[in-house]
């Protein structure tokens, strides 16, 4: 889902994190670079985003996206159009897909599901800040922790639910658990979103 690789960005500087497997464990307990071989903890911390998994909000944003679309690996890009002085367009930009997987539509609805409850319907845990927001979302906190630091505060989110065409990752460092900046802050982007949406079509007379 693009998660510890390159991103494909057309900025410098981009880096690919780390997704953590057996074989790469292995190799460096081989090599006497580690203390342990893989165990079924390391399954666990994966699985929760802990341990060694190392990985940004573009990446983050690339599989949210992937879970979104159905499985299409999308290119992140800066710009849309070049223009000139006079606001002609002199180029367009539109990246490939980068490649596709298969996801179970099953499974696909069951997680944007919970992703859904996770974010709008109590206990879920970002249900107080987004449980009164009139477009349906499908989002997760998330809270990393940083030895040495305050946790890192995580927000995702998908909109509309089930029919996302818009993705927002928001990370503050040490800005505690996920509800508390992250999640607030996401708000605050996907209203100004929407909002933009609605004057537009308004003013179009409301044609999408």
């Amino acid at each position: 889902m693009g998660i510890g690789r390159p991103t494909g960005l057309d900025l410098p500087g981009s880096v690919e994190g780390l997704l953590p497997t057996r074989k790469w464990r292995d190799d460096l307990y081989k090599a006497g670079e580690t203390e342990r071989p893989w165990s079924a903890g390391d399954n666990i911390q994966l699985a929760t985003g802990q341990g060694d998994l190392q990985t940004n909000p573009l990446q983050m944003a690339i599989a949210y996206a992937s879970l979104g679309n159905g499985g299409k690996i999308v290119t992140p890009h800066v710009g849309l159009e070049v223009e000139d002085a006079a606001g002609r367009v002199l180029k367009e930009f539109d990246p490939p897909i980068r490649r596709e997987f298969h996801i179970d539509p099953t499974y696909r609805s069951a997680i944007l599901e919970g992703l859904h409850e996770a974010a709008q319907v109590a206990p879920g845990t970002a249900a107080g800040v987004f449980g009164g927001f009139p477009v349906p979302v499908a989002g997760k906190t998330g809270t990393a922790e940083r030895p040495g630091h305050a946790d890192q505060s995580w927000f995702a989110v998908l909109a509309p639910y089930p029919d996302p065409r818009i993705v927002t990752i928001v990370t503050i460092e040490e800005g505690g658990f996920g509800a508390e900046s992250a999640a607030p802050a996401a708000l605050q982007i996907l209203e100004a979103y929407f909002n933009k949406r609605a004057s537009e079509v308004s003013s179009a007379g409301g044609a999408e």
